[in-house]
C-alpha cells in the first residue's frame, strides 16, 4: 500500500505528490488522532465524525498538535477528578445574591460548590476557546473531564430521604451524565454549527473570508449565549437530584456567559482563522483532508435510522430533565411514577422522530414542502424556530393560571421546547449537516397584510405579554428565573439550537434522498409494475426522476427484467450518489470553506469530487 507524505494511506481517488518524507513519532499520532478514529467514527455518529475530524488544520505542526491533545486530556483529567476551581460561579441560598467567589470561599455561600463543571469558570473559558479552534480538543476536553469526574471525584453530597440502590444510583449518576452532554453541546457543537450553518447561508459568504469570518463569529456567539440561558436548567439537577437546592439562578449565569465566554469565543474565531491560513499551504494538510473526504464518501453507515431516532430521544429528554417535574415522591424508590413525564416525553420524541424518518419521506407533500423550504438558509430556519419557542413560552406564561405555582413545574417552558424542537424538524428537514448553499434569502418581497383573525391574535399576545408582571409571578420558592417571564422563555427558547443541533445532527431524517426530483411510491410503485408486466424492457416509466435508469438490454429474461426494474425503481426515489454527495460536501466545506477559506481560492478538492 502506497503513503503520503504525511504517512496516511493514499486515497483512491487521483493522489497528491509523494515524497520520502520521514514517519516521526508525531506524525503517526497526529494521523492516528485526526484520521484514522474519525474514519472509525463516521460508521456510527455523522455529528462524532466532525467533531473529531475538526481542527485537522492543526495537524499542519505535528508536535504541537500532539502534545496540546496530550495537555487538554490532563487538564481534563485533572479538573473532573479535584474541581479545582480559581474562580466558583455560586448562587447563595433563596437566590440572595449571586458572586464569583474563590475556591476557598465559595462553599460559605450557604452550601457545597463545584460539583459540576459549569460553576467553574476557568474551566468554561478554555472550553470555549479550545473548541473553537478545534471541537476535537474541545471533545477531548469533555471526555477527559468525564473520566475523571466519574472514577476519581470525591462523591456527591447527597442528603437523600431514601435507601434503595437503584434510585440512589440513578440519583447521583444520571445527572452527571446530563451534565457531560450539556458540556459537549459548549466545547464542541457550537463551532461545527457556526461554520456549516454560515457556509450554507448564502453563496458570497461561503465563497468569502471577509464575509464569513464575521458571521461565523456573530452565530458562534449567539450559540455560546444560548447555551448561557439553557445550561442553569439542565445542571440543576445535579443538586436536585441528590436531595439539595439548585441555587444559580438563569439571569445572573447568562450574564456570566456574555461577559467572559462570549468574547473568548469571538476571539477564537479570528485566531482559527489566522492558524488555518498558515496551515492550509502545507501539502500534508490537503492529503489528510483529501483522505478524510474520501474515506467518508466511501463509509456507509452501520446504526439504523430507528435506532438513531430511539438514542435521540434520549439524549433529548435527558437534557431536559432540569424542566421536567421529576421525582415526586421522595421518600419512596417508585422508578415508575417518580420519573413517568420523563418516560411521557421520551415515547413521544421517539414516535415523532420514527414518523420523521419513515413515514413522512413517503408523502408527496413532504418532498414538496423539503424542496421549497431547503432554499432558504439553513440559520434563518433554525433563528425561526428558537424565536417561535421563546413567543410561545411568553404568551403561555402570560396567562393567569399557567405559569409555575409548585416547586419543579414548568409546564410552559416544556410546551415551548417541545414545539420548538417539532418546528425544528419541519424547518430543518434534513438537519444542517452538508447542507447545499441556499439559494434564496426570504420568501416574499413584502410583508402580506394579515387578516382581522391574525390581528386580533397578535393584539391579545401583546396584551398577555404586557400584563406579565400583573400576572405571571412565579410562585415556585426556589425559582430558577427570578419570577421573570422573560427569562423562562428566553431559557425556553435558547434551548432549541443546541437540542436542535443534536438532534439534526443525529442522522435521523431520511437525508440520502433527492427531494427536488425523487417519490419514494412512484420509484417503487412503477419499478415492481414494469418490472414485472415487461420483463424485457424493465425500466420504470420514470424517466427523467432522480438517478438516470439503467439503459435497456434485449438479451434481458424475464428475472433479470423484473429485478432490474426493481432497482431502478429503487434509483429513481434513492439516487446512490446523493447519500455521497452530501457527505462529501460536508467534509469539504468543514475543512475548507466552513474554515473560511474557498473552494476556488484554495485548490483543495476532496478526492472522488469534482474540481
Amino acid at each position: 500500500m502506497t503513503t503520503t507524505p504525511a504517512g496516511i494511506p493514499a486515497a483512491p481517488a487521483p493522489s497528491p505528490a509523494s515524497s520520502d518524507a520521514k514517519e516521526t513519532l508525531p506524525v503517526r499520532f497526529v494521523n492516528f488522532w485526526w484520521v484514522e478514529i474519525p474514519a472509525k467514527l463516521r460508521a456510527y455518529s455523522t455529528l462524532l465524525w466532525a467533531a473529531w475530524s475538526d481542527g485537522m488544520y492543526l495537524t499542519a505542526w505535528p508536535r504541537i498538535a500532539t502534545a496540546l491533545v496530550i495537555v487538554v486530556f490532563l487538564f481534563g483529567f485533572a479538573e473532573g477528578a479535584t474541581h479545582w476551581s480559581y474562580r466558583t460561579i455560586v448562587g447563595s441560598n433563596g437566590f440572595a445574591g449571586n458572586v464569583l467567589a474563590s475556591s476557598a470561599e465559595a462553599d460559605g455561600y450557604g452550601g457545597p460548590t463545584r460539583l459540576v463543571f459549569a460553576d467553574n469558570l476557568v474551566l468554561l473559558m478554555v472550553a470555549v476557546g479550545l473548541g473553537t479552534l478545534s471541537a476535537n480538543l474541545g471533545l477531548t476536553l469533555v471526555i477527559a473531564y468525564a473520566l475523571g469526574d466519574i472514577f476519581l471525584a470525591r462523591p456527591l453530597p447527597a442528603n437523600l430521604r431514601f435507601h434503595d440502590a437503584i434510585a440512589v444510583w440513578i440519583s447521583l449518576h444520571v445527572p452527571l451524565l446530563v451534565s457531560y452532554l450539556l458540556f459537549f453541546l459548549l466545547a464542541s457543537l457550537p463551532i461545527l454549527m457556526a461554520m456549516e450553518l454560515a457556509r450554507s447561508s448564502h453563496p458570497r459568504v461561503s465563497k468569502s473570508k471577509f464575509l464569513s469570518v464575521p458571521f461565523v463569529a456573530v452565530i458562534q456567539a449567539l450559540l455560546i449565549y444560548c447555551w448561557g440561558c439553557m445550561a442553569p436548567m439542565v445542571f440543576r439537577t445535579v443538586q436536585l437530584w441528590s436531595g439539595g437546592d439548585p441555587r444559580i439562578a438563569v439571569p445572573f449565569y447568562s450574564q456570566i456567559v456574555a461577559t467572559w465566554l462570549v468574547p473568548i469565543g469571538v476571539i477564537a474565531v479570528l485566531l482559527r482563522r489566522v492558524l488555518f491560513g498558515a496551515a492550509v499551504r502545507r501539502e500534508e494538510v490537503v492529503e489528510r483532508i483529501q483522505y478524510v473526504g474520501s474515506l467518508a464518501a466511501r463509509t456507509g453507515e452501520r446504526i439504523p435510522r430507528w435506532a438513531k431516532a430511539i438514542i435521540a430521544a434520549g439524549i433529548v429528554t435527558l437534557l431536559m430533565t432540569g424542566f421536567l417535574d421529576l421525582r415526586k415522591n421522595w421518600a419512596e424508590a417508585q422508578l415508575f411514577s417518580n420519573y413517568l413525564e420523563a418516560y411521557v416525553v421520551v415515547a413521544g420524541l421517539a414516535a415523532a422522530f420514527l414518523a420523521h424518518a419513515y413515514l413522512l419521506p413517503r408523502l408527496q407533500r413532504w418532498g414538496e414542502w423539503v424542496s421549497r423550504v431547503e432554499q432558504y438558509p439553513a440559520v434563518l430556519r433554525l433563528a425561526s424556530a428558537t424565536a417561535a419557542a421563546y413567543l410561545l413560552c411568553l404568551v403561555l406564561a402570560s396567562i393567569p393560571g399557567l405559569q409555575s405555582s409548585k416547586p419543579g413545574e414548568f409546564g410552559p417552558e416544556v410546551t415551548a421546547i417541545l414545539v420548538g424542537l417539532g418546528l425544528t424538524l419541519v424547518l430543518l428537514p434534513q438537519g444542517w449537516l452538508g447542507l447545499p448553499t441556499s439559494s434564496r434569502i426570504v420568501p416574499w418581497k413584502r410583508v402580506p397584510v394579515p387578516s382581522p383573525a391574525v390581528k386580533a391574535g397578535i393584539v391579545g399576545a401583546i396584551v398577555l405579554i404586557a400584563s406579565k408582571n400583573a400576572f405571571a409571578q412565579c410562585h415556585d420558592f426556589a425559582c430558577c428565573f427570578l419570577g421573570a417571564v422573560g427569562t423562562a422563555a428566553s431559557a425556553a427558547g435558547s434551548g432549541i439550537p443546541g437540542l436542535g443541533g443534536i438532534l439534526s445532527g443525529t442522522g435521523i431524517s431520511a437525508a440520502g434522498q433527492d427531494w427536488h426530483n425523487s417519490d419514494w411510491g412512484k420509484g417503487y410503485r412503477f419499478g415492481f409494475r414494469h418490472g414485472f408486466k415487461n420483463g424485457k424492457n424493465g425500466r420504470p416509466a420514470v424517466a427523467g426522476v432522480g438517478y438516470p435508469l439503467s439503459a435497456h438490454q434485449d438479451d434481458w429474461t424475464f428475472k433479470s427484467g423484473f429485478y432490474k426494474g426493481i432497482v431502478d425503481g429503487y434509483h429513481a426515489a434513492v439516487p446512490p450518489a446523493t447519500s455521497v454527495d452530501w457527505v462529501t460536501r460536508f467534509a469539504q466545506a468543514m475543512q475548507k470553506a466552513g474554515d473560511f477559506v474557498g473552494t476556488e481560492k484554495s485548490g483543495i478538492v476532496p478526492a472522488g469530487a469534482k474540481a
